[in-house]
């Protein structure tokens, strides 16, 4: 049945009215982003000597090579930007495929461009970890926050939700900080399938980290 005109206007309308409103969320999406970037320099610039003198450290702990990169890397260059040291504990090489020796070596690669020195980087290839479910005392655990599909995947315009939404942190990259993330994830060749890049290009995470106190 061939549709009318009214038909087909049913269906150009409202996408005619949608365009103007999605480049207007993504102008200020952009804005917002440059701006929480700023602030967050600003207050990274005041507060590097701080972290300095009383020797702020932090911990990533990940599951796999490529974790750093693919889920923490604004966490990672938030606190580097912040003046903070930190280093990887990696529990697992990722040898299911015999490529264990390799995904060390990516590793420690994307933590280099992520600012951390190999010497920073450790592999804990067991099959059981145990511990003592103590903390340090003056030691905080953040665990990554998980966020739905659709916010997932909206890149930048999920900025403005994650700036609205309760958090206990939260880094967002600038533009040139969110090219050395993509280069980070790029070090991990062997893991660097076709969804890859599309993750790369669409997900959130490799420029927004929102995290809770555990």
């Amino acid at each position: 049945m061939a549709a009318g005109p009214w038909g087909w206007g049913s269906v150009v309308l409202p996408l005619l009215l949608a365009l103007p409103l999605a480049l207007l969320l993504l102008v200020g999406a952009r804005r917002l982003r440059r701006r929480y970037a700023a602030d967050g320099a600003r207050a990274s610039l005041r507060g590097r000597a701080a972290a300095r003198a009383n020797g702020v450290r932090a911990l990533l702990v990940t599951a796999h090579p490529d974790d750093e990169a693919m889920f923490f890397a604004p966490t990672v260059l938030g606190l580097g930007r912040a003046g903070a040291r930190a280093a990887v504990l990696c529990c697992s090489a990722g040898n299911y495929y015999n490529q264990g020796e390799i995904r060390k070596k990516e590793l420690e690669q994307s933590c280099f461009l992520l600012g951390i020195p190999a010497s920073d980087v450790t592999v804990v290839d067991h099959r059981y970890l145990h511990s003592e479910r103590k903390l340090p005392e003056g030691c905080h655990v953040l665990v990554l926050e998980s966020v739905n599909l659709f916010r997932k995947y909206i890149s930048i315009l999920d900025v403005p939700i994650s700036c609205l939404l309760p958090r206990d942190a939260l880094f967002i990259l600038t533009e040139e900080e969110t090219e050395r993330a993509r280069s980070a994830m790029r070090c991990h060749h062997s893991q660097l399938l076709w969804f890859r890049h599309i993750y790369m290009l669409f997900s959130r995470y490799m420029v927004i980290n929102s995290l809770r106190l555990l």
